[in-house]
């Protein structure tokens, strides 16, 4: 009889083990896909304000072009007066502003994105793209008074 109930205890001991183990792994399962889910968040933002600041980077192209088939491309500057004119080249620097995003409770602040075009005009109404760079900088970490841990 003392041998059995010693057994019970060992198995009832063994059956709260198992189940803490689980639901710690389960919760570092949940935390792991939520962090998993803001970076997903960070990443798609990231890639929309790049396609939007290439998009606006080809429809100065396109203006440019147009200028340049047209015989205008020494105007440019005056067309637009973002653009640099220096001899055959031309350049311009297209800026999107800081932007906000919220991921769940987290605020995460993109800074300002730059794209620089320069533009060789070749003659004949045609230009050659000599740069296209675009220069991004990563997310900074805004702390909210939600958050549990704050980095220090």
């Amino acid at each position: 009889m003392k041998n059995s109930s010693a057994m019970r205890g060992g198995a009832i001991i063994l059956v709260i083990l198992i189940m803490l183990s689980l639901s710690v792994f389960g919760v570092l399962a949940m935390v792991s896909a939520h962090a998993d889910y803001v970076l997903t968040q960070k990443r798609a933002s990231w890639v929309a304000r790049y396609y939007e600041l290439d998009a606006l980077g080809q429809k100065e192209l396109l203006a440019a072009r147009e200028a340049a088939e047209a015989g205008d491309f020494y105007d440019l500057d005056i067309i637009d007066s973002e653009w640099e004119l220096d001899g055959f080249l031309a350049a311009k620097t297209i800026t999107l502003p800081e932007a906000e995003i919220r991921v769940g409770n987290l605020k995460l602040k993109q800074r300002q994105q730059e794209l620089r075009i320069v533009l060789e005009y070749v003659g004949g109404g045609m230009l050659r793209v000599v740069e296209w760079a675009q220069m991004q900088e990563s997310f900074d970490f805004i702390p909210d008074e939600n958050n549990v841990w704050i980095p220090g």
